[in-house]
């Protein structure tokens, strides 16, 4: 399976995010022990690293996510895909241009309604977590 995860999943691992860590964790590593693809833009690691920037570890962590997930290019037409796209994110409409040009099947995002007109279907880490599950059985 290939996947693209958002921003706010990658920062609920990263900053230990109580609330939502667990889901967002359990997302990753499961995929890591399926041998799953899972993937996140290139060019969102600048706005983990700008939301990082006050602390000393943001080389270390953006090392460490770089090892759990593929990075992804974004290219000329994955712009113009994402400005044809009616999402008012333009992040959101990038994400979704990136997930399809690479064929992943889900965008893994807390935030869904953000994704509504999206070309790949968003889900939940929860949701995601019982589509696996399901998988599995």
């Amino acid at each position: 399976m290939i996947f693209m995860v958002d921003t706010n999943v990658m920062m609920d691992i990263l900053e230990n995010r109580n609330e939502y860590f667990d889901d967002s964790y359990l997302v990753v590593r499961n995929a890591i022990e399926n041998g799953d693809k899972i993937m996140y833009p290139v060019s969102a690691t600048t706005d983990i690293a700008y939301i990082l920037r006050k602390r000393n570890d943001v080389r270390e962590k953006l090392t460490r996510l770089s090892c759990c997930l593929q990075l992804a290019d974004v290219r000329a037409e994955d712009f113009f895909a994402a400005m044809r796209m009616n999402m008012n994110d333009f992040e959101d409409a990038l994400l979704s241009a990136v997930a399809k040009r690479n064929r992943a099947e889900y965008i893994v995002t807390r935030n869904k309604k953000d994704f509504a007109d999206s070309v790949v279907q968003a889900v939940t880490p929860k949701e995601f977590l019982d589509i696996i599950m399901r998988e599995d059985v």
